[in-house]
């Protein structure tokens, strides 16, 4: 418990001192893992920016460790892929495993919530956009929304989180520092985004 709420690290695939799952060297925090129609560098490149360009931070296909008794993708998969594609949106905004790591900041959930559309299959490659809902100005907790699309681009999921910071050290919640204000101000916002200024907040 942190002040009164639970705190979801290691659920989603959080932690502490790896706070959104990140591997040391990144390359897990590439935007597309991989190239599987053989694009020549200029084109691939282009794709991952219309991908960007759509919100879109994961794609990947789905394995057979994956999926459950019967034969769909089991749930925790689900928030195991938008914490990547979290992890990734964040890190393409400037926050990454290493400035986590020199302000001794990490995220923590409040709140995850999963909507089943349809089915996810063996083999499928799915695609997660994540845009953020609602920002409170005061103290930075968060709320984001991912939409998990099949391959043929029907939505299979939608997955809401609400979110706040933990000092690492103190093992309380904490603000941000100053200079990610800017960094939020380029996380993706949803149509629908609300921002709830300081003045405002009790």
């Amino acid at each position: 418990m942190v002040d009164g709420y639970t705190d979801a690290i290691g659920v989603s695939g959080l932690g502490f001192i790896n706070p959104e799952g990140l591997i040391e060297d990144n390359r897990a925090c590439e935007l597309i893992e991989d190239n599987p129609e053989g694009l020549n560098e200029v084109n691939y490149e282009q794709r991952n920016k219309n991908k960007m360009e759509q919100n879109i931070y994961y794609e990947g296909q789905v394995l057979w460790a994956q999926l459950d008794p019967n034969m769909h993708l089991r749930h925790s998969a689900y928030a195991d892929f938008c914490a990547q594609a979290r992890s990734n949106m964040l890190t393409k905004a400037g926050l990454s495993l290493a400035e986590f790591a020199k302000y001794h900041i990490g995220p923590i959930l409040f709140r995850e919530e999963l909507v089943y559309h349809r089915e996810i299959g063996l083999d499928e490659r799915i695609t997660v956009k994540v845009e953020m809902t609602k920002l409170n100005l005061k103290n930075f907790r968060f709320s984001f929304r991912h939409e998990i699309y099949k391959e043929n681009g029907i939505k299979a999921a939608t997955v809401e989180i609400d979110g706040a910071w933990l000092d690492l050290h103190k093992r309380k919640l904490t603000v941000i520092p100053d200079e990610w204000h800017s960094i939020f101000e380029a996380i993706p916002k949803a149509d629908d985004y609300v921002e709830i200024p300081a003045a405002l907040t009790t």
